[in-house]
C-alpha cells in the first residue's frame, strides 16, 4: 500500500506538470484568428490579444478595426488603442508559393508615417530566414525612409537604406526573390513592369550565398516601434490596394 501510494502521487505529480507545461505551450501559440480573402489569397490574421510578440514587441489583433477590407476589396491596416491598450495588425499567408516577384500595391494616404510607426512588406521563414521592405520614421530623420533588408541585418552589406522625400502617392514595392539574388524595387504608380525607366525610384540587388533558400511566406504588417504609444495618442493606418506574385 505504501508502494502503490508513492506510485499514486508520483502519477499525480506528473500529470500536474503535463498539464503546466501544456498551458506554457497554448500561452505562446497566437489566439485562433481571422482569415481574410485578399487580391485572391487567404491570408491568416495575427492575433495576440494577451501577451506581446514580436515584432516590437506588439499586441496584435484580429478584430476589424485593425484588419478589414474596403467596398473596392482594398486591405486596410490599422494600429488602433483599447482600454488603454494599443494594438497592431499583421497579415501573413501560409500558402508557400517560392522563388518568384512579390508586389505589393500601397495608397500610403498620408504624407508620413508617424516616427513610432512601421510598415513592413516582407517574406518571412524563421529567425534568419527573412526579407524584408521596411518603411518608418523611428530614426532622427523627419522624413520616413525606406530600407530594403535580407536578415541578418547586422552584417554589412544586407541593408540598403534611403529617405522618402514622400508617401502620400501610389507606390509598387517589388520582392524579386530568386536562388541567387533578391532584387528590391520601389516605381512610381502601381506598375510591375514600368516602361519608362524614370518610374523606377530605387533598385538594390543583393547577391551572395546568404540568399535565404528556405521556405519563405509573404507577410505585411503596421506596427509600434519596441511597443511604445504613439506619441500623439493617434490610430495610424495604411491601404494595400493589391498582391501579385509571379513565379520564376
Amino acid at each position: 500500500m505504501i508502494g502503490m501510494g508513492f506510485n499514486n502521487r508520483s502519477i499525480q505529480l506528473v500529470i500536474i506538470i503535463l498539464i503546466l507545461f501544456g498551458l506554457v505551450v497554448l500561452s505562446a501559440l497566437p489566439a485562433k484568428g481571422r482569415t481574410i480573402k485578399f487580391s485572391g489569397y487567404h491570408w491568416a490574421v495575427k492575433n495576440y490579444t494577451e501577451y506581446k510578440r514580436g515584432p516590437g514587441p506588439n499586441y496584435w489583433s484580429d478584430s476589424k478595426d485593425n484588419v478589414w477590407l474596403d467596398k473596392e476589396d482594398n486591405l486596410h491596416l490599422n494600429i488602433t488603442e483599447r482600454a488603454g491598450r494599443w494594438y497592431s495588425a499583421e497579415v501573413y499567408l501560409k500558402r508557400f508559393l517560392g522563388y518568384g516577384e512579390y508586389i505589393f500595391y500601397l495608397d500610403p494616404q498620408k504624407t508620413e508615417l508617424p516616427d513610432e510607426v512601421v510598415l513592413g512588406l516582407f517574406l518571412y521563414g524563421g529567425p534568419g530566414e527573412e526579407v524584408d521592405i521596411e518603411i518608418s520614421g523611428w530614426d532622427e530623420n523627419d522624413e520616413p525612409y525606406l530600407q530594403f533588408v535580407v536578415q541578418p541585418a547586422h552584417i554589412s552589406g544586407h541593408l540598403d537604406k534611403l529617405k522618402l522625400n514622400t508617401m502620400d502617392e501610389k507606390r509598387t514595392f517589388k520582392i524579386d526573390w530568386n536562388e541567387d539574388r533578391v532584387i528590391f524595387t520601389l516605381i512610381k504608380g502601381h506598375n510591375r513592369e514600368p516602361k519608362d525607366q524614370d518610374l523606377v525610384i530605387t533598385e538594390w540587388i543583393f547577391t551572395g550565398h546568404q540568399v535565404p533558400d528556405g521556405k519563405l511566406y509573404p507577410r505585411m504588417n503596421l506596427w509600434l516601434f519596441e511597443g511604445n504609444p504613439p506619441e500623439k495618442k493617434e490610430p495610424t493606418e495604411i491601404t494595400v490596394e493589391g498582391f501579385e506574385f509571379f513565379k520564376d
